[in-house]
């Protein structure tokens, strides 16, 4: 019995710590788009809404800063529109080439100034249009974070 509770308790705290967030994450980053040896022609960002409400990203921003300056200098997308439905994805196309496929139908094409990284970098998802400026932003307008790392890795 002692064993059972033992493990009752351990799968309940795993499921607390596999909560779903209450808001839109970062699913996906992928930087290089339309570079030699890319499968895609473009960078993307995609969001998705893990809730049971519908959220509005209207005027939400997606925000890049490179590894290369320690990550101080932030290039931000243009404003997003409209909402995530719950369960649902939301794709950003940004920078681009020819080569690789071209992404499935975008729900947003904008870009960030100098495209994002192939293998590095940090990815915001801000409820602002106002640039980050901290290395690791705590700002309360940061919905998400993903980075910093030799690949793109979530915050936790």
């Amino acid at each position: 019995m002692k064993k059972l509770l033992q493990a009752l308790v351990l799968t309940f705290a795993f499921m607390v710590a596999q909560a779903q967030p209450n808001n839109v994450v970062i699913s996906q980053v992928f930087g290089a788009g339309g570079n030699s040896g890319s499968p895609f022609t473009h960078d993307f960002v995609e969001l998705f809404n893990p809730t049971d409400n519908p959220i509005s990203i209207e005027g939400w921003t997606i925000q890049y800063a490179a590894p290369a300056d320690n990550g101080r200098n932030w290039d931000m997308s243009a404003r997003l529109k409209g909402s995530i439905e719950p369960g649902k994805y939301y794709l950003l196309q940004l920078n681009g080439g020819a080569i690789g496929k071209p992404l499935p139908t975008p729900d947003l094409v904008t870009f960030i100034a100098n495209g994002l990284g192939a293998t590095a970098g940090k990815v915001a998802l801000v409820k602002s249009a106002t640039l980050l400026t901290e290395m690791c932003p705590t700002n309360s307008k940061v919905v998400d974070f993903v980075g910093p790392s030799t690949t793109y890795k979530r915050r936790i």
